[in-house]
This record gives C-alpha cells, structure tokens and sequence, in this order.
C-alpha cells in the first residue's frame, strides 16, 4: 500500500477543522455511537487487547479507552504526521500509538493472534477487501471480535471517491456491506451488519469467529 501524499492526511489540524462542522461531523458521532453501543452491548464483552486501524487523529482512540477502563489499544496509521498529533493531543496512557501499514503489520509490537479486540473506522475504503480479510483474521485471537465502521455505493459516497483518489493518487474501494459479509464469512467469521446512514452510506459491520 502506497503512503498518503494528500495535504488532508499531512496536516492534521485542517483534518480534524472538516469535522468541527456538519455534515461531517454530525456523521462522525453517529457513527462512533453506534460503534461504542455495539461493543458495549452484553453479547459483545470485550476482555483486555485492542487494535485500532486507521486512528487518525487519534478521536476515537482516546473514547474508546475512556469508555473501556480495562482496555489497552495499539492505534496504528500510515500517516507520521497524524501519529504525532494523535499522541500529542489524544495521547493516553493506555494508548500506543504507531505508524504503519495495515497489511504488514506483523513483526516489532504487533504481534498476530493476540488482540481480543480489532477497530477500525472509515479506513477500509484504502484496503483491497480480500487481502484485507485476511489480514484481520490473523491479528484476531481466535474468540477475537471486531467492529468495522465503512461505507458503501451511494450518489454521494461515489462522487467522494472519485475526489479522494485524485487527491491521494490510490485506489477507493466501496465495499458493499453484502459483499464484505460474505468475505468475512468465507474467512470463518459469523457476521452481522448495520445500516447507520443512508446518504452518507455508513455501516457497521461486526463479528467473530465462533458464535457471535
């Protein structure tokens, strides 16, 4: 996967300004509450290891360990520049911060098979789904559940795309959550999946291998 080039990953402070008003911002919440009700619902009890993908500013990162007091989370992504803001603005003490590639994550302190937890919120429009699949299944433990905030084909989430691949000069995928499903189900997870927004396109899709 190649680096971002685009100024929006760069500069993380005109990032994080876009959600300070709406649309983008009333999307960002509704999506992060409906991700933080599914795990905190009782089928989906969490237990220590978490992995987030994508952290960004680091926003999410910080709830997620503010609402789990006994979770400690790797928050990983591509951008340096957005890693030193994340640890300089949404820094935590149970929060490690690291930049990296998704797909090759396996050696230094990720370690694959170990995290009871993987998260991962409006990244998966950067991975090649099937590649990516298997990615997740292996940094799962193998009662490991995941949360996956994406979206799909809308009017709007297409025209989106079109200007974000121009601007990072990489592929967008817009994976139907029917598609991703089934992917997720051929790699031996029990699945589910949530609608969170019509125009935006948002889902949540979640699960774990094993009975969910």
């Amino acid at each position: 996967m190649k680096s971002l080039p685009s100024l929006y990953y760069r500069f993380p402070l005109l990032y994080e300004l876009a959600f300070k008003f709406p649309p983008q911002g009333l999307w960002r919440w509704k999506s992060y509450n409906a991700l933080l009700h599914h795990i905190q619902h009782p089928a989906s009890r969490i237990q220590n290891h978490g992995i987030e993908i994508g952290c960004g500013a680091g926003v999410l990162s910080r709830t997620l360990v503010k609402t789990f007091p006994n979770l400690s989370l790797t928050a990983v992504d591509l951008s340096p520049e957005m890693i030193q803001f994340a640890k300089r603005v949404n820094g935590h003490s149970r929060i490690q911060f690291l930049q990296g590639d998704f797909l090759k994550l396996k050696e230094g302190p990720i370690r694959e098979g170990t995290y009871d937890l993987f998260v991962s919120a409006y990244a998966w429009v950067y991975f090649p789904l099937q590649e990516s699949v298997l990615k997740l299944s292996a940094l799962l433990r193998p009662s490991g559940k995941f949360f996956i905030l994406n979206v799909g084909k809308t009017p709007f989430t297409q025209i989106h795309s079109m200007f974000l691949s121009k601007i990072h000069r990489m592929p967008i995928y817009l994976h139907h959550p029917a598609t991703f499903q089934k992917a997720l189900q051929r790699a031996g997870f029990d699945v589910q999946w949530h609608l969170i927004d019509t125009f935006e396109g948002s889902y949540l899709i979640s699960g774990q291998k094993g009975n969910f």
